[in-house]
């Protein structure tokens, strides 16, 4: 019998048990030939297997999933933007909504500027952004070189946001340096029927409002909030889900809600 008669009859088996068999005589070829059998063989167990004791659909979904996996991780390994800039992990829709230094990573940023103005968002070299930047129409935000901004991380910014160099910010992360809705009742309801019929929110008139500033080096733990009017000085540490509302000194760890002094950091 020749090779690819045996191939036929390998292919053609029905139970696991000839399977095992099909293998058994595969190991008998040698050369590529016997790989290319070998691995036709283990992959038509896994699909015995799962069409037998779990459905078509088990499988076909199995299929599903690789093929987009596949493909997202082509996308993400992709370069874009505008090599010759730098900005080889840009991409070419947020290159006119700020100002970009090099070598910073934004394939998975949001990034929103209501004020239509690049100037107002600036971004330092080297800067990795897996979460959003959000700037209303007074807003300005700088981010010096090396910061990372985490997964699910929100910056939203009614005056100003500025972050130092080599700053961590975790994952779900928010900085918000406005309360972004007025403290009436009755207002806030005649706003949300406002905003429900497609008007637009006024972010300033009656909206508590105060610049947030981030020093160098600082790092912020997950889940942790930032409010308006905050001052985290350099080295600072906040600890995970705290919620800041007063400055914190340089060097300094805070933890809780509201979050408060619970250690020194190290230099």
């Amino acid at each position: 019998m020749s090779i690819l008669e045996r191939v036929r009859t390998i292919s053609t088996r029905h139970s696991f048990m000839d399977k095992l068999r099909a293998r058994e005589t595969a190991r008998a070829l040698t050369g590529p030939a016997a790989v290319c059998v070998l691995v036709g063989t283990g992959m038509l167990n896994v699909v015995y297997y799962f069409t037998w004791h779990h459905g078509l659909n088990i499988v076909f979904g199995a299929l599903n999933l690789s093929v987009a996996t596949l493909l997202g991780r082509i996308r993400l390994t992709q370069p874009q933007g505008d090599a010759s800039s730098g900005h080889r992990k840009v991409p070419a829709t947020l290159a006119n909504r700020a100002v970009i230094g090099k070598r910073c990573e934004l394939r998975r940023a949001t990034i929103i500027n209501y004020s239509g103005d690049p100037q107002r968002i600036v971004l330092g070299d080297g800067v990795k952004i897996l979460g959003e930047v959000e700037v209303f129409e007074k807003g300005r935000v700088l981010i010096g070189p090396a910061t990372f901004l985490g997964w699910r991380s929100k910056i939203f910014c009614a005056t100003s946001v500025t972050i130092g160099e080599g700053c961590w910010i975790s994952d779900n992360v928010y900085l918000m340096d406005s309360d972004l809705h007025q403290l009436s009742m009755t207002k806030r309801i005649a706003d949300a029927f406002a905003y429900s019929n497609g008007g637009t929110l006024d972010y300033y008139t009656g909206v508590p409002n105060a610049p947030i500033s981030i020093g160098r080096g600082v790092w912020i733990g997950a889940g942790a909030v930032i409010l308006k009017g905050v001052t985290l000085g350099d080295g600072c540490v906040v600890g995970a889900s705290s919620v800041v509302t007063k400055d914190v000194p340089g060097g300094v760890i805070v933890g809780g809600n509201p979050a408060r002094q619970i250690g020194i950091a190290q230099e």
